[in-house]
């Protein structure tokens, strides 16, 4: 395909929309939309959800769509990050769909570069780098370095699934990348998971696709805080995150290759050790953690197995643990979730 150049307002060229979830961030949303106003691509339509902030980023952002005719502004209730996006989903017009994070940014050609890219290689689904920044100006690139390849599905999920985090070329969440709409037509974020939806919903993207095209192009900046809800260890992030790797173990019968089943049954079995160890001391939990214990104990041998050849000794110790009876688990699951920063008055 013949490389294309876009920089300047063609109006010829597709509609990439930009879906911009907004709570209470009025300290960094103007540096978001500062770089999403000046991309170098023009034909954008940035949809801001002001997801019932109560600070100054619904003015900021009635502000921004004032100045610039691109921007769609919907105040609505406060719903989660996932009720946000589906909302914006739901009234976008564009050809291609990108997220980003009210407190993160993009360099001012990401979308120009994104769109060429997953143009000139013939996929719907387009993974970028990014760079964590931090609140004292530093920044760092903390995923390893893989060359600009294009994978096949599975491929992808081992990246992603296969690995530690930190030796990861690339991770699960939506922001930064580029999607064709097409692929979200039947694809909705669970807005009953505030932690791990990301996950889900590009499980359920990538069953979808073939391929995917990766660019280590390191130009969106996902900014660490130490208040945003992913750096939150609360009882709920903990089982919601076992939700999301109990449905796509569930969900993963179309998956042929052995070395990646086993890893998402390693995945599986380790949130489940998780969620029994953290959370036994909260009774609002107590029901569905009764239910995991007994599949738990029924599945222990086969588990057993596979957590121990990932993780060693403290993987032997974890499940040891877990398997103790909730009458001396509790106790010592009120001291583990403690030790995690688990409001264990919740």
């Amino acid at each position: 395909m013949e490389h294309c150049v876009v920089s300047g307002y063609l109006s010829d060229l597709p509609m990439i929309s930009v879906i911009v979830p907004a709570y209470n961030i009025e300290q960094y949303l103007p540096r978001c939309l500062d770089s999403l106003v000046n991309q170098t691509y023009k034909n954008l339509e940035i949809l801001l959800v002001d997801d019932g902030s109560v600070d100054l980023s619904g003015i900021i952002c009635n502000k921004y769509a004032a100045d610039d005719s691109r921007i769609r502004v919907f105040h609505i209730k406060n719903g989660g990050v996932s009720n946000a996006r589906n909302f914006a989903l739901d009234n976008m017009h564009g050809e291609y769909v990108t997220f980003v994070d009210g407190d993160d940014w993009l360099d001012l050609d990401w979308v120009e570069k994104a769109f060429i890219e997953l143009k000139n290689s013939d996929v719907l689904v387009y993974i970028g780098g990014h760079v964590k920044n931090y609140p004292d100006s530093s920044e760092k690139v903390t995923h390893k370095y893989m060359p600009r390849s294009i994978l096949m599905r599975d491929e992808c999920l081992k990246e992603m699934y296969m690995k530690p985090v930190s030796e990861n070329a690339f991770i699960w969440e939506v922001w930064g990348k580029l999607f064709h709409s097409s692929l979200w037509e039947n694809v909705r974020f669970n807005t009953n998971i505030s932690m791990g939806e990301d996950a889900l919903a590009f499980w359920n993207i990538l069953k979808l696709v073939d391929k995917v095209l990766f660019v280590p192009s390191y130009n969106y900046h996902y900014f660490y805080r130490e208040t945003s809800a992913v750096n939150k260890l609360k009882c709920k992030y903990v089982f919601d995150i076992f939700s999301v790797n109990k449905i796509i173990w569930q969900d993963s019968r179309h998956i042929m290759d052995c070395e990646l089943i086993y890893a998402l049954k390693s995945r599986f079995f380790c949130s489940r050790v998780r969620c029994l160890l953290n959370l036994t001391c909260f009774e609002c939990y107590e029901d569905e953690l009764s239910v995991e214990k007994k599949f738990f104990y029924k599945d222990i041998c086969q588990h057993f197995g596979c957590i121990t050849k990932l993780h060693g000794i403290r993987g032997i110790l974890k499940v040891l643990l877990a398997s103790l009876p909730t009458c001396f688990l509790r106790p010592l699951s009120r001291i583990i979730a403690k030790k995690n920063g688990i409001d264990i008055d919740e």
